[in-house]
């Protein structure tokens, strides 16, 4: 570049610079003018504001729908029952605390420091523990016991669900003992195992909507050792599950109080305006020797590391089980209620009936009119659906309440994920297939009492069948529980399998 365009080119970019200067001049008055009426101090948008973590407030609502009842119930029992609820309600606090911790810290390096943190829940297992004693409330204690240890999820990944579902298993195992021994001349002791069933189930809900891969840690948050409980919060409000369902007030973070007690500098330009911009210019190289280096936590254009995006969700109090809704729900998605529906998909073969959970609205009856049809039905309620002819065959997926009736089936009949349901069968169904089912009860005809039953991870199921030529149906258990022996001659042993003696008598 010759000596001539190399003049050329600087007059163009100084010219650049001068036109820019004289737009930032027109502005500057304005600028200066609102920050004064401010008195100084650069305030953020009004619709920026802290936010209640949601994980906590889909925790709050499952205690309000789980552990308020169970107490009611041990409350209702009385005697040692009461001192169980006490135990259970000091526990799923313990967890909740945790979970604030949760929501303040960034995640530890080691197991070591999360199970220094477990230290008051694993002091409510050891006094459940220590409860056990041979009286009229052996097993209800055994079974609390068994499914307190569920709140160790906590350490767990990238499964907690099913580490939680292992436990449900054993306190259960408990719990058919309360159910049996009081199911027809006390009552009150199989409302309070089943109301402590619901607290560990809902709680691996909670998880799986919640923690899927294991607890959620705070990114942006502080080291886990220097932690300490309440230091996020200013409030502290009832630590019982039916306090105020009002939001916990939310405290500024400390670099919010810190720039409000301080009004902001307004930079000027060294030297005055274009003059001052020039001078800096002819340093050349040497302009940027004053600068700083700019850390991880400054670089505010990246989502990991914007302190601000961080202080939306501070740690709220440590002891407030409120929730910001009164009606309780465990999701931390926003839930969106879809309208109910029911078709036939020719390409498939197959009758499609969805979402019918509003008792007030019953879904057509169902006319099969060829053998290679089937039924599939899918997140119903409290409905009675009639399947009308001979098909391939039904499934139900996550009903609750729900009430199938059919003809015929020439596969099967599967039931998967439902709660509390009812199939009732005319003629006949070869198999009846049960996975993941909590309350089934089977009412099969004189024609069909050669059903067969596939069951799995399944409790509450039930058959009935007629016993005379009247049809006065008689009703009898499928047992969920099994004895298992090894016997026969070393090496070669084989695994024995029997009812478990519960259902023996």
């Amino acid at each position: 570049m010759s000596v001539q365009d190399e003049h050329a080119y600087l007059s163009s970019l100084v010219a650049n610079i001068t036109t820019r200067l004289r737009v930032l001049e027109a502005s500057g008055s304005s600028i200066g003018s609102a920050c004064a009426s401010n008195g100084g101090v650069t305030r953020p948008p009004p619709s920026t504001q802290l936010e209640f973590p949601k994980s906590l407030r889909a925790y709050d609502a499952y205690l309000q729908a789980t552990l308020n009842p169970f107490l009611e119930a041990a409350n209702a029992l009385g005697g040692q029952a009461t001192e169980l609820g006490g135990v259970v309600k000091e526990a799923w606090e313990a967890q909740r605390d945790f979970l604030v911790m949760a929501t303040a810290v960034k995640a530890p390096a080691n197991d070591t420091q999360i199970i220094s943190k477990l230290a008051p829940a694993q002091a409510a297992i050891k006094t459940a523990q220590k409860m056990i004693q041979r009286n009229e409330f052996e097993n209800h204690a055994k079974a609390v016991a068994e499914g307190m240890q569920a709140l160790t999820w906590v350490v767990v990944r990238p499964a907690p669900c099913d580490y939680i579902e292992n436990f449900i298993g054993a306190a259960d195992f408990w719990g058919n003992k309360v159910r049996i021994q009081h199911k027809k001349t006390a009552p009150e002791h199989v409302t309070f195992v089943d109301a402590y069933k619901k607290l560990v189930v809902e709680l691996m809900g909670y998880v799986k909507e919640c923690h899927l891969t294991g607890v959620g840690w705070n990114p942006q948050g502080v080291d886990i050792d220097t932690y300490t409980p309440g230091s996020s919060s200013a409030s502290s409000s009832s630590s019982s599950p039916s306090s105020s369902s009002a939001s916990p007030s939310l405290p500024p973070s400390s670099s919010t109080t810190a720039a409000a007690a301080t009004p902001a500098a307004v930079v000027q330009p060294a030297g005055g305006g274009r003059a001052g911009l020039l001078s800096q210019l002819g340093k050349g190289l040497s302009i940027t020797s004053g600068l700083k280096k700019v850390s991880k936590d400054q670089q505010t254009w990246r989502p990991e590391f914007n302190k601000s995006a961080a202080a939306a969700t501070p740690a709220p109090s440590s002891s407030s089980f409120s929730s910001t809704s009164s009606t309780p729900s465990f999701s931390c998605k926003a839930a969106q209620k879809k309208p109910p529906s029911s078709s036939y998909d020719s390409s498939q073969l197959r009758w499609n009936v969805q979402h019918y959970t509003d008792p007030s609205v019953q879904p057509p009856p169902i006319s099969i009119e060829d053998k290679k049809q089937s039924v599939y039905i899918y997140n119903c309620g409290a409905c009675v659906i009639d399947v009308k002819g001979k098909g391939k065959s039904v499934i139900m997926d996550g009903c609750k309440k729900t009430q199938v009736v059919v003809d015929e089936m020439l596969s099967s009949l599967e039931v998967v994920n439902c709660q509390g349901v009812k199939v009732q069968v005319r003629q006949h169904v070869p198999t009846v297939a049960i996975d993941k089912t909590d309350g089934i009860i089977v009412v099969l005809s004189k024609d069909g009492l050669g059903t067969s039953f596939l069951t799995s991870k399944s409790s509450e199921m039930n058959i009935q069948y007629p016993k005379n030529e009247e049809g006065e149906l008689v009703e009898t258990p499928i047992p969920e529980q099994w004895q298992h022996s090894l016997e026969g001659e070393w090496p070669k042993l084989k695994v024995k399998n029997e009812v478990s003696s519960l259902y023996t008598h």
